[in-house]
């Protein structure tokens, strides 16, 4: 039977994920689920894409705030902010945000060593996914570019069969992990549901050279996986692996869920 193995919630972007037993789904993706974002002096996103250490640093719920800790640099707290929005950066997309002060900042700061701010995303503030792939209304978090990211248990024993030293799951960084189909099934589907909650199954997910950081050291790990997915998994001039999924309701998705495809 096809089942949901894993859902995964990354409150920063680039952050350390927090593995959970049940989430909310909404129209942005899993709630709390990249809603604050690092960013530099100019307002651009700093990612492990430049600064492959922030898998390193731990984020829990506290409230509506978020508790940090890094190696040699222990804990700060933070709570949501309020106020004036700012202008922020995610790829090509001007968001709105919220700072989250400066005492947040000088300690990220320090621990990325460069100059760093936090914000946040509210409710007002509204970022459509890419036109070529949605619907009026979808929107999304800081999260690359759609709601939910789901992989396959199964093709990563594909890929992992190609590699001399498997690598985790967690390097592909999903909020929705399945089990129970074929490798590389997913490259099929149109729709996923999940009970009753469905999620369009919108584009193949390009990979980057976060893949091959260590998701609990921060080291980059040499060229795997992607000199492996681009010899076999590169479609256009992208080396992929998972699905970028939008979902089409809100609603209590759980680990042990029953999953169908179309």
């Amino acid at each position: 039977m096809a089942v949901v193995t894993g859902l995964f919630v990354y409150p920063v972007k680039s952050m350390r994920r927090l593995a959970v037993d049940e989430a909310q789904v909404r129209k942005r993706g899993l709630e709390g689920d990249r809603r604050w974002l690092v960013v530099d002096s100019d307002g651009r996103f700093i990612s492990q894409r430049e600064v492959a250490a922030m898998a390193t640093f731990s984020v829990q719920p506290v409230g509506t705030g978020l508790q940090f800790s890094c190696p040699g640099f222990g804990d700060a707290l933070v709570s949501q902010p309020q106020g004036p929005s700012r202008q922020v950066v995610v790829w090509n997309d001007t968001v709105e945000a919220v700072d989250a002060g400066d005492g947040i900042s000088e300690w990220l700061s320090a621990a990325l060593d460069r100059e760093a701010r936090l914000v946040y995303m509210p409710d007002e503030s509204v970022r459509p996914t890419h036109p070529d792939f949605s619907v009026p209304g979808d929107i999304v978090s800081f999260a690359d570019g759609f709601p939910c990211m789901l992989t396959n248990e199964a093709s990563l024993v594909g890929l992992n069969s190609r590699i001399g030293s498997p690598v985790p799951m967690e390097r592909f960084r999903p909020n929705i992990v399945v089990s129970g189909f074929a490798a590389w099934e997913e490259d099929g589907w149109t729709v996923m549901t999940i009970n009753d909650l469905s999620f369009r199954c919108v584009k193949n997910c390009g990979r980057c050279i976060v893949t091959t950081t260590d998701q609990d050291t921060g080291e980059r790990s040499g060229p795997e996986p992607l000199q492996t997915l681009t010899q076999f998994r590169l479609i256009g001039q992208a080396a992929v692996f998972g699905k970028n999924v939008t979902p089409d309701g809100e609603g209590l998705v759980r680990v042990g869920d029953s999953v169908t495809v179309s």
